[in-house]
């Protein structure tokens, strides 16, 4: 047997997670929008995974993913590129675990199917490059499913 043939759900998984991580790191330096800047502004450049569940400056529905950020802006991950990179990077997971979960318990071709179709879904592309907590929700559901 060819060895490609043994391992081609984690085959086509890596090829989906890095497709994804070069698709959504097209903007990874672009200004903060309105949320992220009030995310970063009240909560995550206090730079303390504490605050987020325990200060209500403003309304946070993602303290578990602004406790991360928060540690992450305080060991030098400030700046826009940088604090996209872990978003990118759950976004990218999700993806891949889906694909490859697909792949394996329905074949090839439909974990193609479903890893392209959250790949490429606009309104993903869109919210696992903000600096909030969509793609990691995203990833823990894909997660619960598989």
């Amino acid at each position: 047997m060819v060895w490609w043939r043994r391992y081609s759900e984690q085959l086509l998984a890596a090829a989906f997670g890095l497709a994804t991580t070069v698709l959504l790191a097209g903007e990874i330096s672009r200004s903060f929008d309105y949320d992220e800047g009030v995310s970063i502004a009240s909560t995550i450049s206090r730079g303390s995974a504490v605050v987020p569940f325990t200060d209500t400056t403003v309304f946070n529905n993602h303290p578990i993913f602004a406790s991360w950020q928060s540690v992450w802006w305080a060991i030098g991950g400030e700046g826009e590129a940088r604090q996209r990179l872990f978003p990118v990077l759950y976004g990218a997971l999700a993806v891949a675990l889906l694909a490859g979960w697909a792949a394996r318990r329905f074949g090839l071709l439909a974990g193609a199917g479903a890893g392209a179709v959250l790949m490429l879904n606009p309104m993903f592309v869109t919210q696992a490059r903000a600096v909030r907590g969509y793609s990691l929700a995203t990833l823990c559901v894909v997660i619960g499913v598989v």
